[in-house]
């Protein structure tokens, strides 16, 4: 009886799956998204507990985190109208904070310069 068994089934030409290249470079895509997905899930863990802390703090202390990235984020003198949109816009922010009943990201600059004597006595 087993000598009726033909155990010489698999010639010279079988390769176990795990000994392939497709199964190799399926590791690797699957390793290489396992990796980015984990980076993507921690980048986002991390800016999320970082908003939160800003969201923390006074509206003076804010304005000042979002001057020095500002700074840091923009240095050439090409960029100088993103610079002064982004300080306009940083300004106004604190602004609304420190005199929430008015609207005052909707004034253009000299209406903001306007309100500001008027309210703060300039």
């Amino acid at each position: 009886m087993i000598q009726d068994l033909d155990l010489q089934i698999y010639g010279l030409w079988y390769q176990p799956f795990w000994q392939t290249r497709f199964f190799w470079a399926l590791i690797l895509t699957f390793s290489v998204g396992l990796i980015g997905l984990i980076y993507w899930l921690y980048s986002r863990y991390r800016g999320q507990k970082s908003q939160i802390l800003y969201q923390q703090l006074n509206p003076q202390q804010q304005a000042l985190v979002a001057l020095e990235r500002l700074q840091k984020r923009l240095s050439g003198l090409d960029q100088a109208s993103e610079f002064y949109g982004q300080l306009v816009n940083i300004l106004k922010t604190f602004l609304v904070a420190k005199y929430a009943e008015h609207d005052l990201l909707s004034m253009t600059d000299s209406e903001l310069y306007q309100f500001l004597r008027t309210q703060a006595q300039l």
